[in-house]
């Protein structure tokens, strides 16, 4: 009974440990290298959420994000006479 106790002490222990060093480490390094890392950065700056296309997979992403762009220009012209 205590082995298992231990066994199952362990096991949570590396599972939660795993999680920490990919939420503190892993993630942070990985996100601000290569495109996502631009992408991510372009996003904050601009104020943008677009944290679904992350989750997401489609085959009109680009149509997508043509039409969120051109609902910002036009949301720009119209506020800037």
């Amino acid at each position: 009974m205590m082995q298992r106790a231990l066994r199952n002490l362990a096991v949570w222990t590396a599972a939660i440990g795993t999680v920490v060093v990919l939420i503190a480490w892993v993630l942070p390094w990985a996100g601000a290298r290569g495109y996502a890392g631009e992408v991510i950065r372009a996003n904050l700056c601009e104020g943008r959420d677009a944290t679904a296309l992350f989750y997401t997979e489609s085959e009109r992403t680009l149509e997508i994000a043509e039409q969120v762009q051109q609902r910002k220009d036009s949301q720009e012209e119209t506020s800037n006479p």
